[in-house]
């Protein structure tokens, strides 16, 4: 886009200036008095003096046009690389989703896998905040009862989903980061793959100590879009957050 809107004033610039010499170069025999000449040497002469005024200036230009068409297309080839790694990012991502593997009986020997063990996971979340936290801690503020809450469930299941959101940071800090491209574009794809279970241990995820460093990025892209009041524990949790977050 950057590279674009340069070649755009780049051609608009060269023909003001082109013009500007002519001018310039015909009204230059006025300014000094002179008069127009009916000799053919003297049209002659004009004609070497006009070259020498444009010739130069032309040359330039063309230059600079080749710079520009070669770093418009260098510019181009950064575009289609980076588009082209968000899109293996996805996948993968979407690889590492599905090989999501939580234990669910007491020898674990069956498991929830993919989207279903991030379900299987906000349950657990959910009855650990209840049942574990606010019943024994009904003196702890919101925040402090959903790091704790998150913490219980980290140090029990983390090994087996805290991946999952280191990974899903860094693809969203890579579009965030890139240039040239429509970051807009590519953090709406990359929501559009996390089912509600997913955007709901992100919203919780991102207000554990663990996780406060994504918060900024979630809240910027609105990740949180595919939830309301009614899919959290408490409706009032939805204030924790910008309403950016949700847009």
């Amino acid at each position: 886009m950057i590279m674009k809107t340069n070649m755009k004033y780049y051609y608009w610039t060269s023909g003001i200036l082109i013009v500007l010499c002519l001018v310039l170069a015909f009204l230059y025999p006025i300014f000094i008095g002179f008069s127009v000449s009916d000799q053919s040497s003297d049209w002659s002469n004009f004609g070497s003096y006009l070259g020498g005024v444009i010739g130069p200036l032309l040359g330039l230009l063309a230059f600079v046009g080749v710079l520009l068409s070669i770093a418009n297309q260098n510019s181009e080839n950064y575009k289609a690389e980076t588009e082209n790694r968000i899109i293996k990012h996805i996948e993968f991502h979407h690889n590492i989703c599905n090989n999501v593997k939580i234990p669910y009986d007491i020898k674990e020997t069956k498991f929830k896998e993919g989207r279903q063990a991030f379900e299987f996971l906000y349950e657990k979340y959910l009855k650990t905040f209840l049942k574990e936290v606010e019943q024994q801690n009904p003196h702890l503020d919101e925040e402090q009862k959903i790091d704790n809450a998150f913490s219980k469930l980290y140090k029990k299941e983390g090994n087996k989903f805290g991946f999952y959101f280191r990974n899903l940071f860094y693809l969203i800090k890579y579009i965030d980061d890139s240039k040239e491209i429509d970051k807009n574009h590519y953090s709406k794809l990359v929501r559009a793959q996390l089912s509600t279970p997913e955007i709901q241990l992100l919203m919780y995820n991102c207000l554990f100590k663990k996780g406060k460093g994504f918060k900024s990025l979630v809240t910027k892209y609105g990740l949180l879009n595919g939830i309301d009041e009614t899919e959290m524990i408490k409706p009032t949790h939805k204030k924790l957050y910008d309403s950016k977050a949700f847009e």
